[in-house]
């Protein structure tokens, strides 16, 4: 199995769910050679399956800032600027679904956590909210033309990696889905109707947004 059909696969794994009400995904892919002496770092933005419906203009992108750099270097500071604009005409809740993998040079999964292997740098953690579930929740309503605040600016890879990562690939993947602000619509979306129970890191989310649906 390819490291495609492996990412894709632990997408639809951690998002069976009724989804009746998401509008659109996007992935946004970030690749990272990691190299004793070189590397290379690369990126792609693929929509799917977009709805857009004059009766309903709803619409969101995820936004980015970022100039692939010649060379990384473990030790190196990526800039990675990632964060989500409604660009349609409604009011919207979004979650941010971050994985990553790092693949040997040959083709071996390696260990690849936040903290551990690589940092998310200036990670936001009072707008944007981890479920636990793999998601990063924004604690707020994006309103039409407006940008969230940023989940985090940059990637910097571990200086302290083993022989076995020389020359490896890093692929981050960020996933946006979107909903309406209408009660309860989140909840059918994102959790199959159920409300999280607390305490759980869900349930902060779900009090949060409970206040702002409609």
């Amino acid at each position: 199995m390819n490291k495609r059909n492996r990412i894709g696969n632990v997408i639809k794994r951690m998002n069976r769910q009724r989804g009746l009400v998401l509008i659109f995904s996007i992935v946004l892919s970030i690749v990272i050679g990691v190299g004793s002496t070189y590397a290379w770092f690369t990126s792609s933005d693929v929509k799917v399956n977009p709805f857009k419906s004059p009766a309903l203009p709803f619409n969101f992108v995820i936004t980015e800032e970022f100039t692939p750099p010649g060379t990384v270097d473990p030790g190196d500071k990526i800039t990675k600027v990632v964060n989500a604009a409604n660009t349609g005409e409604l009011p919207g809740f979004v979650r941010l679904l971050v994985f990553a993998e790092i693949v040997s040079a040959d083709g071996t999964i390696l260990s690849g956590n936040p903290g551990a292997e690589f940092t998310y740098d200036g990670l936001n953690t009072t707008d944007w909210k981890y479920g636990g579930d793999g998601y990063y929740y924004y604690l707020g309503t994006i309103a039409p033309g407006e940008t969230s605040p940023n989940l985090f600016t940059g990637v910097t890879i571990s200086s302290g990696l083993g022989d076995e990562y020389k020359n490896s690939g890093m692929k981050i993947e960020v996933k946006l889905e979107a909903v309406a602000v209408d009660k309860w619509e989140y909840r059918d979306g994102w959790w199959n109707g159920a409300t999280p129970v607390a305490p759980s890191p869900l349930a902060d989310v779900d009090a949060t947004l409970s206040v702002l649906a409609k």
